[in-house]
């Protein structure tokens, strides 16, 4: 099993919040800052499709069901097979503690260079990487 990124819903409760201070990601349009993990075109085409209703719709109703999700975790039995945690640079530490009461196998919490919230999006090779390397080890962990 793999995590990306923030703990679901309930697991963080009473915990600081977490900022990204280190990303500047800026509105479509305006010049990019010198640690912007997308183009101006990514920016743009990002924009493009998250503007469509059904996209909204989509995203929306993931924050619609949070309060049943936190619920939904609460009462789940901790999972322990072995698990590979991805981080936003310099999460790991309050990531990993937030969502070790729900993932007691976690084998491996790495954070991902250079990204914030969306892992995949800011640095797919190093996640690709971490993904494949984790799974071809399989049993072996």
């Amino acid at each position: 099993m793999y995590a990306l990124d923030l703990p679901g819903p309930g697991d963080s409760e009473g915990a600081p919040p977490v900022r990204y201070a280190h990303l500047d990601y800026p509105t479509p349009g305006p010049a990019l800052g010198a640690n912007a993990p997308f183009t101006a075109q990514q920016i743009d085409e990002y924009a493009r499709t998250h503007q469509r209703p059904q996209v909204l719709t989509g995203g929306f109703e993931l924050y619609r069901t949070l309060d049943q999700d936190e619920r939904d975790n609460r009462a789940a039995k901790p999972i322990s097979i072995p698990t590979l945690l991805l981080t936003a640079e310099g999460t790991p530490d309050f990531t990993r503690s937030t969502v070790q009461p729900l993932m007691s196998g976690i084998t491996r919490a790495v954070q991902v260079p250079r990204a914030g919230h969306g892992l995949i999006a800011e640095n797919p090779e190093f996640v690709t990487t971490e993904l494949v390397e984790f799974l071809a080890r399989g049993a072996d962990r």
